[in-house]
């Protein structure tokens, strides 16, 4: 029979730059899933050591063009809100299940039918110019990410997600903050003076 051994360690740190003082406890087990046996309990690898820190560093996956976002449309700023914080939380299924939704809102946004299925809202992306054939492409991942996460309980890795957060941060920043800010310089600029016509001083 084997015996589940494992280790607690407890760390009080300071940062150098900042000089916060935080708490850091590492822990690990070799009954952790990822630490597999074989033959005779030899050990596969060392079990995982799992890190957590007290008080949580602040985050740093919110995009600094999130407020853009809010002053065009809170409701998915909301969302996107709420997708970063369970991104930051390690609740990768809720995030990438928010990931799907923020894209949902952001096509109703632009007017496009919210009772047709996702396939067909990228093809509205498409057809109206908002989005190109490999954007399509990875869109279509996204969503399908986020509908295996909410239907099949499927949970990305940090890597997986982070790739998912780009391909949509790069859509929703393209549509939403870029276009915006363009048309506001396109305001400011003055307009040119008339043609003078053939033979007038």
């Amino acid at each position: 029979m084997h015996v589940v051994s494992g280790t607690v360690d407890h760390y009080l740190l300071k940062c150098r730059g900042c000089e916060t003082v935080f708490y850091q406890r590492d822990s690990s087990d070799d009954s952790d899933p990822a630490f597999g046996y074989r033959g005779m309990d030899l050990p596969v690898a060392p079990p995982p050591v799992h890190t957590i820190t007290y008080p949580r560093p602040d985050s740093r996956t919110s995009p600094t063009w999130l407020e853009g976002i809010w002053n065009v449309d809170p409701q998915l700023g909301d969302i996107l809100r709420q997708m970063y914080g369970a991104h930051d939380a390690e609740f990768y299924i809720l995030a990438a299940i928010g990931a799907r939704t923020a894209f949902d809102r952001a096509t109703e946004g632009l007017k496009i039918d919210p009772a047709l299925p996702f396939e067909k809202k990228l093809d509205a992306l498409l057809d109206g110019g908002w989005i190109g054939e490999t954007e399509r492409e990875t869109l279509d991942i996204v969503t399908d990410a986020g509908s295996a996460a909410a239907h099949r309980g499927w949970s990305p890795t940090p890597y997986q997600l982070n790739a998912l957060f780009a391909t949509l941060e790069l859509f929703l920043r393209k549509v939403f903050v870029n276009n915006e800010g363009t048309l506001a310089v396109k305001g400011a600029i003055p307009a040119r003076p008339p043609k003078k016509k053939p033979g007038k001083p």
